[in-house]
């Protein structure tokens, strides 16, 4: 009952945030009016309706919100490389002094890339098409995942792990091949879920992907 209100409650502000966004590009659309105006519209209708100090408010927020989650993603990206993929590989238990120095590497390396990609890479398309695509990579296959783990008894590891790698090959098409971003996120959950029955088919029934016990 307690989760089930937690996520009444987180849905509601996940979709004022998401909502937040689209009104103020329905709101420079208002002003400035249909043209090639690209990524300076929104910033333009802000600079025209708020006033010298509510700028520099709404800049600093947007600075510290920026600041806090990618702090937040690099710890979160260094940590499941190292725990999940790296730790994982080694046949002996790490210690915390070599857990402390991979997450420091790591954390290196995801940040030079993520300045990299920044810097070098131009989305075939536009901004809002390619944040959803960025996070149908994770949606697509997790979705897939957790329903077969949960209404599938037949779901294996091996299907997760195929679903998982299918989601996202469906949406680096649009990423780097330049496909049409509405085909590329169908065909994400559409490869993730033959992931799942390939994997799944493939594998032994005893190796579920979710064990339920009494």
């Amino acid at each position: 009952r307690l989760s089930r209100k937690v996520y009444t409650w987180v849905g509601f502000i996940f979709l004022g945030r998401a909502m937040l966004h689209m009104l103020w590009g329905i709101g420079a659309l208002c002003v400035k009016g249909p043209g090639p105006h690209g990524l300076t519209a929104m910033p333009t209708y802000l600079h025209q309706i708020l006033g010298v100090g509510t700028r520099g408010i709404v800049l600093a927020g947007m600075l510290a919100a920026t600041m806090s989650v990618n702090s937040a993603y690099l710890l979160g990206f260094s940590a499941v490389i190292s725990q999940d993929v790296v730790l994982p590989l080694r046949k002996t238990p790490p210690t915390e002094q070599f857990k402390v120095r991979l997450n420091r590497v790591l954390n290196l390396a995801v940040s030079l890339f993520v300045i990299s990609w920044g810097l070098f890479y131009h989305p075939p398309g536009e901004m809002y098409l390619y944040l959803n695509i960025t996070g149908t990579m994770f949606l697509a296959g997790t979705f897939i995942c957790v329903v077969a783990g949960i209404y599938w008894s037949r779901a294996s590891s091996l299907g997760a792990y195929a679903a998982l790698i299918g989601g996202a090959t469906g949406s680096i098409g649009y990423l780097v091949l330049g496909f049409p971003a509405n085909y590329c996120g169908f065909a994400a959950f559409g490869i993730a879920a033959l992931g799942m029955l390939l994997g799944s088919f493939t594998t032994t029934p005893s190796r579920r992907l979710l064990e339920v016990s009494d």
